[in-house]
């Protein structure tokens, strides 16, 4: 959800490693100083540029570059991707352990089906049209848009204890405590630039979980676990389900400008078929569970489980737009992923 000024990739438009602590790079890398001389880093695993630095650096990372320091004084450099089509198919969770519905248990891997009943808002809270629209969807898909804000991630409501996982491989770049006394893990892919401060220009994230086991810099294998599902949607929590959201945020063009693309885009080639098909039983299954076929009949448009392709995201003020935690709120202010 968009509700937290430190949930957010920040746009790098202008940066620069003069004055900053470091740069931590995620894998090999390739730097390239002045007239054509260059050196790489072959071993995976963070590495620090220091303060120091000779002429321009430009780093050689999927087609996109961060101009860095000369003179004692901050040169500045575009720092997004062209189209998230830059960004690596690398994901290999959802966050959680999903697997095709089984009707013997009535659970999607730990996501439980069968027999769950969303909560409902009473009437006369000011927020109970859209709340109870939205608690319709156990899962709630990428796009999916409430007044006049579209969900730049997707949602999952589990049983409170549901361990986290690692959606791919990587470091760990920015572990933020977000307005809902919660967190956000964000963790960058190999080839990845993070710097001292949390950002990069792609993050994948697990937003909204609780007993965070890693910090910055730390690496981790996809399907690791790294929290635990938070228990923040008073509403959900009151039936015993936590709450997830995974995204894949990114920064796009000249001017950072800080973007989400559909995650389905974006599994990795050896997991993707039993993803989608995973993802896809998940959606038939809660929508014959709550007796709407249609639920999610937009949500195959461009892939299972979104209904666009890539959002933008958006400027909100003050509180929870959700009602899931104060009544009455209506968003926090600043540009947020989560």
């Amino acid at each position: 959800m968009k509700r937290s000024p430190r949930s957010e990739v920040a746009p790098w438009p202008q940066t620069s490693v003069s004055g900053r602590s470091g740069v931590m790079f995620a894998g090999p890398v390739t730097f390239i100083f002045g007239e054509g001389l260059s050196f790489g880093i072959g071993k995976a695993g963070p590495m620090k540029l220091r303060d120091s630095c000779i002429g321009f650096v430009f780093l050689a990372l999927a087609g996109f570059g961060l101009g860095a320091c000369g003179g004692g004084s901050d040169s500045s450099a575009s720092f997004g991707l062209n189209s998230s089509e830059k960004i690596p198919s690398v994901m290999e969770t959802v966050g959680f352990d999903l697997a095709p519905f089984d009707a013997a248990s009535g659970m999607a891997g730990t996501m439980k089906i069968a027999g769950v009943v969303p909560p409902k808002v009473p009437g006369n809270d000011p927020n109970s049209v859209e709340v109870n629209e939205r608690n319709h969807y156990l899962f709630l898909p990428f796009g999916y848009s409430e007044k006049n804000d579209t969900d730049p991630q997707w949602a999952f409501h589990l049983p409170l204890g549901t361990p986290v996982l690692s959606l791919i491989s990587g470091m760990v770049c920015d572990v933020p405590i977000l307005y809902s006394n919660d967190y956000s893990i964000r963790v960058v892919p190999d080839g990845t630039t993070c710097d001292s401060g949390g950002r990069a220009p792609i993050m994948f994230e697990t937003e909204h979980v609780i007993d965070p086991l890693v910090k910055f810099g730390d690496r981790v294998k996809a399907g690791q676990r790294i929290a635990t599902v938070s228990d923040y949607d008073r509403n959900w929590k009151a039936m015993g389900y936590g709450l997830v959201e995974i995204g894949i945020a990114y920064n796009l063009g000249n001017d950072g400008s800080p973007w989400h693309a559909c995650p389905s885009r974006f599994f990795a080639p050896k997991v993707k078929n039993a993803m989608l098909n995973s993802l896809d039983s998940l959606m038939t299954a809660w929508s014959a569970e709550v007796g709407n076929p249609a639920l999610y009949a937009r949500a195959n448009s461009p892939e299972s489980g979104c209904f666009m392709a890539d959002v933008r995201n958006s400027v909100r003020g003050g509180g929870d737009p959700s009602g899931r935690n104060d009544p009455g709120g209506v968003g926090d202010g600043g540009v947020g992923c989560g």
